[in-house]
């Protein structure tokens, strides 16, 4: 399990917080570049947890198909440029794909490992924590973008909104760790009080209202989802 968790934690650094928002902007251009930090951080970590010479054929497989995969998104986003829910879709089927490969390598060559009883809670809380800050953000404004109607929005920026809502989830996770589960609503309600005057300021934000629905539901659902995964890796 720690091997696995270990290769989760690679796939968010390399996926998300080596891949600046230039290289996003221009993946094309950049996808040489992203695919071999991608690489180079997946196999340091799986060397790093095995001393395996599997690291070879890691190597190679992770390369080929981080390669050929976000090929094939850039293709599709961009003959659909115009349709954000395809791009939505592709970015969902695109973090499906490169987490399976690795889970699938691993069940392969190294199934023994999965079977570990003892976890690393260190290695946990960091897999936890590197998937509700920024993962969980994009993902976020990818369904913002896709709902709003002005479609200003275009690359990830830690602005307000988005730092509020990373606390929003930490604050979640900490009470489902704490066993004050219930204290969401009151963290709902609170949230929900500092941004009333906001609701009828149609200067700033025709959708305001029903971007800060789904932006806090969201936010929400991805927070206690995280907070239900830490517990069953822990009860297993």
């Amino acid at each position: 399990m720690n091997l696995i968790l270990a290769m989760l934690l690679g796939h968010a650094l390399g996926d998300f917080y080596f891949q600046t928002n230039d290289m996003v902007s221009k993946k094309k251009e950049s996808i040489v570049k992203h695919v071999l930090i991608y690489t180079i951080i997946i196999v340091l970590i799986y060397w790093f947890m095995t001393k395996s010479k599997n690291v070879v054929v890691l190597g190679i497989i992770v390369l080929i198909s981080h390669f050929t995969i976000d090929n094939l998104n850039v293709y599709v986003s961009k003959k659909m440029d115009n349709l954000q829910q395809v791009k939505l879709l592709t970015f969902l089927l695109d973090q499906v794909l490169h987490i399976s490969i690795l889970i699938i390598y691993i069940a392969m060559f190294d199934y023994l490992t999965v079977s570990e009883v003892h976890v690393n809670n260190f290695l946990l809380f960091a897999v936890i924590i590197s998937y509700l800050i920024m993962p969980s953000s994009i993902l976020i404004d990818k369904v913002l973008y896709m709902v709003n109607k002005d479609k200003s929005v275009k690359k990830f920026e830690l602005d307000e909104g988005t730092v509020i809502g990373i606390l929003e989830r930490m604050l979640i996770l900490a009470m489902g760790v704490s066993g004050s589960i219930n204290g969401i609503g009151f963290l709902i309600a609170a949230k929900t009080m500092v941004r009333y005057g906001q609701f009828d300021d149609k200067e700033k934000d025709t959708n305001f209202r029903s971007k800060y629905l789904i932006g806090t539901l969201l936010s929400v659902l991805l927070g206690f989802v995280l907070y239900l995964t830490f517990v069953w890796i822990k009860s297993n």
